[in-house]
C-alpha cells in the first residue's frame, strides 16, 4: 500500500514540475522566425520535437501547443487558436494541474470530487485536442 501512495505522490510531483515549467516556460520563450527562442543572448533556436510532423509533414494534435501557451500568456488569444485550436483549453487544464497537485500531495485525505473532476478534465482536453487535429486533417485532405 506504501509503495502505491508513493509512486502517487512522485506523479503528481513530477506531473506538478511538468504544469510550472510548462506555465513559466509559455511566458519566457520567444517567438522569432518560425522557431521558438530561448532569450539567451542572440537567441537560442528550440529543435523541432514532433517525430510525427517530422516523418510525415503533418501535424500531430499536440503540434503547436508550446506557441500556443506563449501567445496566451502573452494574451494574444486569437493567435494561440491559430497555433492549435485546442490550446486555450490545454493551457486551462495545465492551470488546473497546480492547485489540484498540491493539494494531493499537501491533504491527508484524497479529494474524490477533484479527482473526478480532474479525470472528466482531462478526457475533455483530450478530445478537444483529437477533434481540432480531425478537423486540420480534413481541411487538408481538402473535405
Amino acid at each position: 500500500m506504501s509503495e502505491i501512495i508513493n509512486e502517487n505522490r512522485k506523479s503528481d510531483i513530477i506531473i506538478l514540475v511538468t504544469a510550472m515549467l510548462s506555465i513559466v516556460l509559455s511566458f519566457i520563450l520567444i517567438q522569432k522566425n518560425a522557431h521558438v527562442n530561448i532569450p539567451l543572448g542572440k537567441g537560442f533556436a528550440v529543435p523541432e520535437t514532433c517525430f510525427i510532423k517530422s516523418f510525415t509533414g503533418i501535424r500531430c494534435p499536440t503540434c503547436g501547443l508550446t506557441r500556443s501557451f506563449m501567445a496566451i500568456s502573452h494574451a494574444d488569444f486569437r493567435q494561440s487558436i491559430a497555433y492549435n485550436s485546442g490550446g486555450i483549453v490545454a493551457y486551462v487544464y495545465v492551470l488546473f494541474q497546480l492547485p489540484y497537485r498540491l493539494l494531493r500531495l499537501f491533504k491527508k485525505r484524497e479529494l474524490h470530487i477533484l479527482k473526478k473532476i480532474n479525470l472528466y478534465f482531462t478526457v475533455f482536453t483530450a478530445a478537444i485536442l483529437i477533434i481540432s487535429w480531425v478537423a486540420y486533417l480534413l481541411s487538408i485532405k481538402g473535405l
